[in-house]
């Protein structure tokens, strides 16, 4: 079945309530909307005598209910929703030998599309709630962080201004590898980067200090007791620019996106860094 085209949508979801039946000319762009929608409010059927030299043309009545079930869908195709993080868009692996290396710290391909009505940008975060909210016991050889230590957010991707054509970003377009000390924040093509949490955690180190604006992939610490979650989350947004500028973070972000927010969607994968789990 053919993907519904977005200007067909959009149409749809732009006319008023009180012309909200109309004929569409393609029977198989109402049955792509109701197979990606699956909402039993869509009722589509044909108009008898006026339709038996056409019969490709169809009514199809929206409801409310219908037109609020529309969702943006977000898609990430390098690993499965829930599923393991391949390394080569992470920022450490286990090497052969020993505890740690880089990895390749590629930021995967990811797109959205159905964003709702009123949508005038985008902001996309990765972030890992199960980070240890102490670095005592953290790649200390002969200790564990236990599973019971309480987690705090690693914010690992913050990219806010999409522009509201823009619908995808590709792999590699973000980070193409480690930076050492980093990447400044500010404006790219594809939105404006926020620093993400390496910041904090190479604060002090003379090799790797600095800003790290953009995606900078999953590293965990090589001896925790659970596994680390990550999440992709896309977010439409009703202003086309929030007032976020310097080295702004995951959190500052989140909280200038409040009741802006039309719909989000989220893409989740997991990743350790121990051999064990």
């Amino acid at each position: 079945m053919a993907d519904v085209d977005a200007a067909f949508v959009q149409k749809i979801l732009n006319i008023p309530q009180r012309e909200r039946k109309t004929h569409i000319h393609h029977h198989n762009q109402a049955d792509d909307l109701w197979a990606r929608f699956k909402v039993p409010e869509w009722r589509v059927f044909s108009h008898t005598a006026s339709l038996r030299n056409h019969p490709a043309r169809l009514k199809l009545v929206l409801s409310d209910s219908a037109l609020r079930s529309i969702h943006i869908k977000l898609t990430l195709n390098a690993w499965a929703n829930g599923q393991p993080i391949p390394a080569k868009f992470a920022f450490g692996q286990i090497p052969d030998e020993g505890r740690f290396e880089l990895a390749q710290n590629i930021n995967p391909a990811i797109s959205w599309e159905g964003a709702p009505t009123g949508t005038k940008s985008f902001a996309m975060i990765c972030h890992d709630p199960d980070v240890p909210s102490s670095g005592e016991d953290v790649n200390q050889e002969g200790k564990k962080v236990p599973a019971d230590l309480p987690r705090v957010d690693f914010y690992h991707w913050v990219l806010v201004n999409i522009p509201a054509d823009t619908h995808a970003i590709a792999e590699g377009a973000d980070s193409a590898g480690v930076t050492p000390k980093g990447k400044s924040p500010g404006v790219q093509s594809h939105g404006t980067t926020g620093i993400n949490s390496y910041t904090d955690w190479f604060t002090g180190d003379a090799d790797m200090g600095g800003y790290y604006a953009g995606y900078d992939g999953p590293c965990p610490p090589w001896n925790d007791s659970i596994m680390h979650h990550y999440h992709f989350t896309v977010y439409a947004l009703d202003v086309e620019l929030l007032d976020l500028k310097g080295a702004f973070t995951g959190a500052d972000a989140l909280a200038a996106m409040k009741g802006h927010v039309l719909d989000q969607a989220s893409h989740m994968g997991t990743y350790t860094m121990n051999p064990d789990l």
